[in-house]
């Protein structure tokens, strides 16, 4: 493995000592060289605050304005996308340096929660939103895709908000629309546990810190075969809440540690 090679060959320091095989950890107060030149550890995840007309891919066929436009070239380079979210769909949109947690993220086995607000227009005939549309989207919607439930957490005149445990393309809009809702507005708010900060504007983008991140990294290191359908234990959240409590920026007791090994393979 390279990593290992530029360790052996005594490439690597911290704070200006070598150090050589091993396990070893990378944390926010020293500072990490390879062959002289300072690296710095990326982000488990980013939050940013897509706007409306941006397409979630790092490219585009039909020059229309994607990631690469407006994201910081950073994170970029070694980041990608945790799914997509619509062009005409605004909200959160999650970036992850780590393969392992992206594929937990989007499989729909492990049913990891979106959460959407709707505003949707009534087809004709159909009564403003309500209990009928509750029960609807409980039983389930059919798709061209197969049926998909949400759960309804709150209804406000035309707005509603709506949990799904998938992320199939437009299935939130096709869910609503067969219901007889089309959507006019969609904005994502939360993904697992991550919640957009209310004070990220459109365009925006930070590391996710605190008990999110916590909870990723719960996630990214769980075991397929122990994850839970609905999340950690409550006793888990309590311990991971507790953790989160100990740094300035909210940050668990891993926040501030990566893995050298892993720092440098992001810069291979």
């Amino acid at each position: 493995m390279q990593v290992d090679r530029y360790l052996r060959k005594g490439r690597v320091s911290v704070n200006g000592t070598v150090v050589r095989g091993g396990a070893h950890k990378f944390y926010d107060t020293v500072e990490l060289r390879v062959d002289g030149d300072v690296l710095e550890a990326l982000p488990l995840l980013i939050a940013f605050h897509k706007p409306k007309g941006i397409v979630s891919t790092l490219s585009d066929d039909w020059d229309r304005t994607h990631l690469k436009d407006v994201l910081p070239a950073t994170y970029l380079q070694r980041m990608h996308p945790v799914g997509r979210l619509d062009a005409d769909s605004s909200g959160l949109l999650l970036l992850s340096s780590d393969g392992t947690l992206t594929h937990k993220l989007l499989q729909p086995k492990f049913k990891v929660e979106r959460e959407y607000e709707c505003l949707v227009e009534p087809a004709e005939g159909m009564p403003p939103p309500g209990d009928e549309l509750v029960e609807k989207l409980r039983e389930g919607v059919a798709t061209t895709d197969g049926v998909f439930p949400g759960e309804v957490t709150n209804i406000n005149g035309l707005k509603v908000s709506l949990i799904v445990k998938e992320g199939k393309y437009r299935m939130v809009r096709r869910m609503l629309a067969n219901a007889g809702y089309p959507v006019v507005e969609l904005h994502r708010t939360r993904y697992g546990d991550i919640v957009m900060d209310e004070n990220l504007q459109p365009g925006q983008c930070a590391p996710v810190v605190g008990s999110a991140l916590t909870w990723a990294q719960w996630l990214r290191r769980t075991c397929e075969k122990k994850l839970l359908v609905q999340g950690p234990h409550p006793r888990i959240r309590r311990r991971m809440a507790r953790k989160a409590e100990g740094g300035a920026q909210g940050g668990a007791e891993e926040e501030g540690e990566t893995a050298i090994e892993t720092v440098i393979a992001q810069q291979l």
